[in-house]
Parts: C-alpha cells; structure tokens; sequence
C-alpha cells in the first residue's frame, strides 16, 4: 500500500532489484554477471529483470550445511528501490 502512495505522490523508483525463488519459495542466487552480494540482480526498469535473466534457468541455493545445490528458477520477486533506500513491495514475474 505504501509503494502506491509513493508513487501516486510522484516518488518514482530510482531501481529494482530482483531475487530469484525456487517453487517452494527459497531464495536462489543467481549466476549472472555483476550480481549483488547477495545473488541479486539490479536493473534500472522492472522489464528490464526478464530480460538480463532470459536464458537463466537455474540459481545456486545455499541450505545450512553450505552444501550448495542447483534448483530451477520459477519465479521472481522484482523490488523497487526509491530515492531514500526505501524498498517497496515486491512483483511476481515469471520467467
């Protein structure tokens, strides 16, 4: 609710940025290049995340044991990031 307040106020984001999650809902790091530390990707418009991701089918999912395993991508969270840091809601988008 409070993403479109900021941008019904004008606030538009200044960037997204986007987590891969497997189909239980594990977040999954992405193998692209210039990703986060976290395995994120950043892109300047929310279209913009499909296609810096078209062709990338897996990400690297890091259980407790720091076993790393390799699981299918089946849907993305895409955030925005506004002026003061602030993150909003997330989008779904499906690959």
């Amino acid at each position: 609710m409070v993403t479109a307040v900021r941008i019904i106020s004008g606030d538009r984001p200044v960037h997204h940025i986007a987590d891969a999650r497997n189909r239980q809902g594990d977040e999954l790091c992405l193998d692209v290049p210039a990703p986060d530390e976290h395995g994120r990707v950043r892109e300047e418009s929310e279209e913009d995340v499909p296609r810096r991701l078209a062709g990338v089918t897996k990400g690297a999912r890091r259980p407790r044991t720091d076993d790393e395993r390799r699981e299918t991508i089946t849907f993305l969270k895409v955030y925005p990031v506004f002026t003061d840091g602030w993150v909003g809601q997330p989008q779904f988008a499906h690959l």
